[in-house]
């Protein structure tokens, strides 16, 4: 669909001649972002910046069209806890490109409602990762809007917690799975993202919603949100670190360790490798599947 631009009209020297001109052409996906603050009225009369990095403290919304995702139920090896909903992780934004395109796994529907959470992305820059899942969505027929959840204070927005309840589907961007962690861990935004039933996580964003997560600073295992059990997901690492992460997990916990490329999908009840390259899959020492 295009979208209607009204532009201010110049004389031949360059001067506001008064009038207004419109354009049918549709704006790239970095130029369709509005904010949304705790003082709406300043921020429809004020310019906005882009976020303070590392702290970024304006929550943003964008707005795109693309085409949706649907998923299946729970896990039984591998338990996905609570409520029946379906994951998949994907190990870069390359990876979610490939998983959207592919029918087979995305089994994409018109008009459907995507939100981008780009929280782990704080440290790099929420406005760039969301604004990079929306280019990827731009080919299809989809809503997408982004909810700038970059630190705690933000999570107490209750519409952010509501449009993740609202949404089709939830997308995670990749970034700090320590920050996106210690953000959503007991706020309104981590018991949204506990309550809704499809998910797909960039890269490290994965490890966190796992029972057990993987610390990327040393490979301990620690614990994370507590949305499935039975699998954590890490970052390729050195092997030493690697093996000590296996050393450090027990045997019915399967480590994955997500490369750029790898997706894996959540449905009719198991975990299943939809791509297999740059991923590993491991039990105690061993090589293994899932």
């Amino acid at each position: 669909d295009l979208t209607e631009n009204v532009g201010v009209g110049l004389d031949e020297d360059g001067n506001n001649d008064g009038t207004q001109r419109q354009s049918n052409a549709s704006p790239a996906a970095s130029e369709r972002v509005r904010t949304v603050t705790n003082a709406p009225a300043d921020a429809q009369t004020s310019a906005m910046p882009l976020p303070i990095i590392p702290d970024p403290r304006i929550p943003t919304s964008l707005n795109v069209m693309v085409r949706t995702l649907q998923f299946g139920s729970r896990a039984a090896g591998c338990e996905t806890i609570g409520v029946e909903r379906s994951i998949a992780a994907v190990g870069s934004v390359a990876a979610f490109a490939t998983y959207l395109s592919d029918q087979s796994l995305s089994a994409r529907t018109p008009g459907a409602d995507l939100v981008v959470l780009p929280t782990a992305a704080a440290f790099t820059g929420i406005a760039q990762a969301a604004v990079g899942v929306a280019r990827v969505c731009d080919e299809f027929n989809v809503t997408v809007e982004a909810l700038m959840v970059g630190d705690r204070a933000s999570t107490s927005e209750i519409y952010f917690a509501s449009r993740i309840l609202e949404a089709t589907m939830v997308v995670l961007c990749d970034g700090s799975s320590l920050h996106a962690l210690s953000v959503w861990r007991d706020s309104p935004v981590g018991e949204a993202l506990a309550r809704t039933r499809r998910i797909i996580a960039i890269g490290a964003s994965a490890s966190v919603l796992g029972e057990i997560m993987i610390d990327p600073r040393g490979g301990a295992p620690t614990v994370g949100l507590g949305l499935f059990s039975g699998v954590a997901f890490c970052a390729p690492a050195v092997e030493d670190q690697l093996q000590r992460t296996r050393s450090l997990l027990d045997e019915q916990t399967a480590l994955v360790v997500l490369g750029a490329r790898g997706v894996l999908t959540y449905d009719s009840g198991e975990w299943r490798v939809a791509v297999d390259d740059d991923v590993v899959v491991s039990r105690g020492l061993d090589v293994t599947e899932l």
